[in-house]
C-alpha cells in the first residue's frame, strides 16, 4: 500500500471514530440571582441586605447591596429561591419562589 492511501485510511479511520462517539454533554448545576435594589423614585439603594433562601434545601445566603444598589448571588443549586429584602427606613420586600 502506498504511503499516501494508508495517510487516507488513517485520516478516514479518526474522522469517523469522532464523528460517531459519543458527546458529553455539559450540564449546569449552579446559578446565580442578581440585581439592583431600588425605591419608588428609581433611587438606588445601597447596603440594603438581600436574603436568599432556597424553597427545597433552606439554603440561605445573604449579602448587602453595593454603592450603585447592585447585588449578585452566585454559585446556587439550580431551584427556587425566596428573596427578602430589608434596609432600615424602608419596608420588607419578600419575593417568593424565584
Amino acid at each position: 500500500m502506498s504511503k499516501k492511501l494508508t495517510f487516507f485510511y488513517l485520516i478516514s479511520f479518526l474522522s469517523i471514530s469522532l464523528a460517531l462517539s459519543p458527546r458529553a454533554l455539559a450540564q449546569q448545576t449552579l446559578g446565580g440571582i442578581t440585581g439592583t435594589i431600588s425605591d419608588d423614585s428609581g433611587a438606588v439603594i445601597p447596603g440594603a441586605t438581600v436574603k436568599v433562601v432556597g424553597d427545597q434545601t433552606n439554603l440561605t445566603r445573604t449579602m448587602d447591596t453595593s454603592d450603585t444598589g447592585f447585588y449578585l448571588i452566585p454559585n446556587l443549586p439550580i431551584g427556587s429561591y425566596t428573596i427578602t429584602v430589608t434596609h432600615t427606613g424602608f419596608e420588607t420586600l419578600t419575593i417568593p419562589s424565584i
